[in-house]
């Protein structure tokens, strides 16, 4: 039989992150340790959350502070756009479209070299666009953005 109800379990997991959800979260074993971690875009700020063996600690103010920045509230992906092995992240809202580059030596996600702004910024499609779906694999990761 399936199952018909649901448990609210956030806080068990240190998920709760609180106010309005209207956005797109991926998951991604980023720091290589064997476990899924977690982007969550909201309202007015992003979250990068790292998996410690089934509880989630938020790494955002020290690998990831621009993602406080923004209000990127539409997709998220980890996509490997640069071919190094280690997870970067995508995040966007209608008009600003952000490539964060994880740094290998430090994990932040930035510019791939220790700083945290974004690798790359596109905010010229001022009609708006959006990003649903996923990226394929290596060995070329390529990223479809459609605009309206």
């Amino acid at each position: 039989m399936a199952q018909t109800t649901f448990t609210e379990s956030a806080a068990a997991y240190n998920l709760n992150i609180g106010g309005n959800k209207d956005g797109g979260h991926a998951w991604a074993d980023y720091d290589l340790d064997g476990d899924f971690d977690l982007v969550i875009n909201r309202n007015g700020s992003g979250f990068l959350l790292r998996n410690d063996g089934g509880s989630f600690s938020d790494q955002t103010a020290a690998l990831a502070p621009d993602f406080s920045s923004g209000s990127l509230e539409r997709t998220a992906l980890f996509v490997d756009f640069n071919n190094d092995g280690y997870p970067d992240v995508f995040r966007n809202r209608h008009n600003d479209l952000r490539i964060y580059l994880q740094d290998p030596a430090t994990n932040r996600f930035g510019d791939g070299l220790g700083g945290t702004a974004p690798n790359q910024r596109f905010t010229s499609l001022t009609d708006g666009m959006n990003t649903e779906g996923a990226v394929p694999p290596r060995p070329s990761p390529n990223l479809l953005v459609a605009g309206s």
